[in-house]
């Protein structure tokens, strides 16, 4: 078991997404909403979820009904802006588990674990709340971006250990 530091998050997140687009191309998009948003796996599975206005501002109504958050377009990828404004979504949630496949059999660093959450895909929660940390964003202004109601979700990201099994 091995602590990883940001630099070891980022460097896994890069080798992740290097091999998505090498062998799953076709969900690259879906890889880079979670990195880009550090929203929750099932989120960009969801249309009903997402709105884009006429200034090019993307809303999302997180799941547990947190705060609205919204996100500049021009970083999103324009298939994924394109699946929204036609609600014509290429996975359905029930294909969360095939996406979840992707990312272990691309994740060659190996098993990466907090030891509480059960997801594989919330390494890309906790990887964007550690960058905007790590970028000068302050614990309220995260707090903010993520839309959580409660201030101690911000620490509770930012702070959390994961390690590579």
């Amino acid at each position: 078991m091995q602590l990883l530091t940001f630099s070891d998050i980022s460097y896994t997140d890069s080798v992740i997404l290097a091999n998505i687009k090498k062998y799953y191309p076709n969900s690259e998009y879906y890889f880079n909403v979670l990195r880009q948003t550090g929203c929750r796996p099932s989120e960009p599975l969801i249309p009903q979820l997402w709105f884009l206005d006429d200034n090019g501002t993307l809303f999302l109504q997180p799941l547990k009904n947190n705060n609205i958050r919204q996100f500049d377009s021009s970083l999103i990828d324009p298939e994924f802006i394109e699946m929204i404004v036609t609600s014509n979504f290429r996975y359905e949630v029930y294909r969360l588990a095939a996406l979840t496949r992707a990312f272990h059999v691309c994740n060659i660093q190996g098993r990466i674990s907090t030891f509480t959450d059960h997801s594989a895909l919330y390494f890309y929660r906790y990887f964007k709340a550690k960058s905007l940390y790590e970028n000068g964003m302050s614990m309220v202004d995260i707090q903010s971006y993520f839309g959580w109601v409660f201030p101690s979700m911000a620490p509770n990201y930012v702070s959390k250990n994961l390690y590579r099994l």
